[in-house]
């Protein structure tokens, strides 16, 4: 068995180095490389498929059969799981974390292509998640199988999983930062200095792969970038908070919501029920359709009235205030089970994009509540970019992670201190009323 990091070299392999590190790192930068690719391939593939079938929805020309689509695509992703794939690929991050925690880094092949495919049903044809948790396991597996062709060590298979892992959300997010802290955070590996450098390269090749095929824009376009006006700094100390003890709100919901679920015996009923209270979230909602990246930016942008443009029923009051809080609120309330229906009934998704577009509604409803309230003047675009950071960092329990995915995703670095001090409260609120929680059960 080989060791990357010891003298011995495969049958075949001699690069010509003067370190035992330097095989290592090429092959996390061809990691990258592959990862960013199919980073890009996934978003675009979602992204297509949801614009073919919806069309200009936005303009108007909505149609009703729409909202069970859904439901047809956690229902076909669980026919091909069982039918092509033959077992159920599960949630991608969770099989990731396991995997490293317990050194079983030998991960299945079909892992690369099943969750792109299934992920891509699930999220083209309406699935309210991400496409975080697919991207990260895909890259994983095809680490996984590069080393094990290569004959490497267990070792060095644990650091090639965590290069494919980190490389798909970097890629994804175009974040390397973040990338490295998923690795770190989320997954909790635990990196020597060689380690890191190596998933480090990963991730920065993979960014800067996907940036380079989505024509160099960012994650999340933004129409202007957000400046920051320290006078407010009390009321973001103080949204922090707000999304600390929504994070626990999210959580438990998605817990029980997710417990529901996995007491349904059967794989098709199963797909059935979550596909059912989905496509019901989508008629009351249908914002709730898709990933939802667009709905973000005009958030951040300020934009909220845009959400008029979301209404289903067609009331025509949708520009005034009262209503949009109304929608912004059913949108943060609803949306862990949106969230949980699309990736734990059968669909495949991923978590981290759901809790960035729970984070936007809640500044959003944030800001423009003590707007109604108080009468208070609170940019709604700053607090909904610095909700996605703090709820991120509250649901995912991964406070850096979070921070620079967001500052990396929508470019606006001068937002880093209130995101830095939101997230920071979040996660500590959270960790605290869950400490509560657990002395008292």
């Amino acid at each position: 068995m080989y060791d990357i990091n010891t003298t011995h070299t495969p049958k075949g392999w001699n690069p010509k180095a003067t370190s035992n590190d330097i095989p290592l790192f090429l092959l996390a930068a061809f990691i990258g490389l592959v990862a960013g690719f199919l980073a890009f391939l996934l978003r675009t593939s979602i992204w297509s498929i949801s614009e073919f079938l919806l069309g200009h929805y936005i303009d108007g020309s909505f149609f009703p059969a729409a909202i069970f689509l859904p439901m047809a695509g956690i229902i076909i992703a669980v026919a091909f799981q069982k039918l092509v794939i033959k077992r159920e690929l599960g949630h991608g991050t969770e099989k990731i974390e396991v995997a490293v925690k317990k050194r079983r880094v030998r991960l299945p092949f079909s892992d690369l292509y099943g969750q792109i495919i299934a992920s891509i049903i699930t999220l083209g044809l309406g699935g309210s998640a991400g496409a975080g948790g697919p991207i990260a396991s895909a890259g994983a597996a095809f680490a996984s199988k590069l080393g094990q062709r290569l004959e490497l060590s267990e070792r060095t298979l644990y650091i090639l999983v965590g290069c494919g892992a980190g490389a798909g959300i970097a890629g994804l997010f175009k974040a390397p930062i973040g990338g490295v802290m998923f690795v770190i955070e989320a997954l909790g590996m635990g990196l020597s200095a060689v380690s890191f450098i190596a998933i480090a390269i990963s991730c920065i090749v993979s960014a800067m792969t996907t940036y380079w095929l989505s024509g160099f824009s960012p994650g999340i376009a933004l129409g202007h970038m957000q400046n920051f006006d320290p006078t407010i700094i009390g009321w973001v100390i103080a949204f922090g908070v707000f999304c600390g003890i929504y994070s626990v709100y999210y959580l438990y919901i998605g817990t029980l919501l997710r417990w529901f679920y996995e007491r349904i015996p059967s794989i098709w009923l199963r797909a059935l029920a979550s596909g059912a209270v989905l496509s019901a979230l989508v008629l009351l909602f249908p914002a709730f359709f898709g990933e939802g990246y667009d709905i973000m930016a005009n958030l951040m942008d300020g934009d909220i009235n845009s959400l008029a443009n979301y209404d289903f029923f067609k009331k025509g009051d949708g520009d005034t205030p009262r209503y949009i809080i109304l929608v912004c609120a059913g949108l943060a309330v609803f949306k862990s089970a949106a969230s949980t229906s699309s990736n734990s009934g059968g669909g495949i998704a991923g978590d981290l994009t759901p809790s960035m577009f729970a984070g936007c509604a809640t500044g959003a409803l944030f800001s423009e509540g003590l707007k109604i309230i108080f009468g208070l003047g609170l940019p709604s675009g700053n607090f909904a970019l610095i909700g996605m950071a703090a709820t991120m960092a509250g649901i995912i329990k991964a406070p850096l992670m979070a921070i620079f995915i967001v500052l990396e995703t929508t470019g606006c670095y001068n937002m880093f201190f209130p995101v830095v001090f939101a997230s920071s409260i979040s996660y500590a609120t959270m960790m605290c009323l869950s400490s509560i929680k657990n002395r008292a059960t």
